[in-house]
């Protein structure tokens, strides 16, 4: 026995995955024929259309319209197909449910697939500490580098501008060589290749934002706190003796990943507290590209000294120095009793003195 069932049209989803607006991304949709079953649910089975049939031209309808388009408002299902594809791709962020129009005599079933359009949205982050979202602390004359990105390959060349609102505590910049800003440009912005962009900080205190924007994006603010260069020293606390060579010691500034911008240096002076007790062989040195230098002190006379190493931008690093004599003496009590014909061996105690 052939019992004869309602046909349907479904459309459904071939691939995962959002949409977002102004991009060329898309989703693989299939329309398939299908036969409806007299089950509690009403089940759906799939089935090729009869072969001599013919071709049948389904309508795609969108609810609402604007939010995604096909290439053709419809569909062709030919005769002997189970199913036939199309794509469609984001106009605009928003919901919209995708289903097959009414083509008789094939049951219209509920909705098929809704789809969700993301926006376009921009987000930048910076190689700095950050304490919480969209905060970064930055060191004053340092570059500190950012970088953009969006959620999806735009269709065209984005123009994103990166701009000061404090320009008298923050500039911004292109490239590490440039002229630092107010406000930059960054043209033709695709995710494959990131935008990168430097932002200065000027000031050694206080809190400044950057404001981040392009055509039909939600612009973004990063709040920046600034603070002064930090140095530091090594070794700390450090000894030697007068008969002994200088000991070197290496200064390096505290970056966090910035840079110093291209042909800037940062001017250091380093001075002794007692140069009779330790002398400093080199009292001016300037921090370049790797941030860091080296120095040496010498030792002259027993003692303690601060080494003191200050930028010319105020901040400053101390470190202490002992210097000590060489001694020689009996590694044994401070009295030694002896008695006729004897004889006792003694150990000498040598502190900074090599033994020949």
């Amino acid at each position: 026995m052939v019992s004869l069932r309602e046909s349907a049209l479904r459309v459904s989803q071939e691939n995962s995955g959002s949409l977002v607006a102004g991009t060329d991304n898309s989703a693989r949709m299939r329309l398939t024929t299908f036969t409806i079953l007299p089950t509690a649910n009403s089940s759906i089975v799939g089935y090729e259309l009869r072969r001599g049939r013919s071709d049948v031209v389904v309508p795609i309808v969108y609810d609402p319209p604007g939010i995604v388009e096909s290439d053709s408002p419809t569909v062709l299902l030919r005769s002997g197909d189970f199913a036939s594809f199309f794509n469609v791709r984001p106009l605009a962020a928003g919901s919209t449910e995708v289903r097959a129009g009414a083509v008789p005599p094939f049951q219209t079933l509920p909705t098929d697939v809704t789809f969700r359009v993301e926006p376009l949205r921009l987000g930048a982050s910076l190689n700095a500490p950050s304490p919480s979202t969209s905060r970064y602390i930055l060191t004053q004359r340092l570059l500190t580098l950012g970088q953009l990105y969006l959620n999806g390959q735009p269709s065209q060349p984005l123009a994103i501008r990166v701009e000061s609102l404090n320009p008298q505590l923050v500039k911004v910049m292109v490239g590490s060589g440039d002229t630092p800003g107010d406000a930059i440009v960054l043209p033709g912005y695709l995710p494959n290749n990131p935008s990168r962009f430097y932002v200065m900080a000027l000031g050694s205190a206080g809190e400044a934002q950057i404001r981040i924007s392009g055509p039909g994006l939600d612009p973004i603010i990063l709040t920046l706190t600034l603070g002064p260069i930090i140095l530091s020293l090594e070794p700390r606390n450090t000894s030697q003796f007068t008969n002994r060579g200088p000991v070197e010691f290496a200064v390096s500034l505290g970056s966090n990943g910035a840079v110093l911008p291209a042909g800037f240096g940062v001017r250091l002076t380093i001075t002794s507290s007692n140069p009779e007790i330790a002398e400093v062989q080199t009292g001016t040195l300037v921090l370049r590209d790797n941030l860091s230098a080296k120095f040496n002190v010498t030792p002259k006379r027993a003692g303690i000294a601060t080494i003191r190493v200050t930028e010319d931008g105020g901040s400053t690093v101390t470190t202490t120095f002992q210097v000590l004599e060489p001694t020689v003496g009996l590694d044994s009590s401070a009295v030694i009793y002896m008695g006729h014909y004897s004889q006792k061996s003694l150990r000498l105690n040598f502190t900074g003195v090599t033994p020949v």
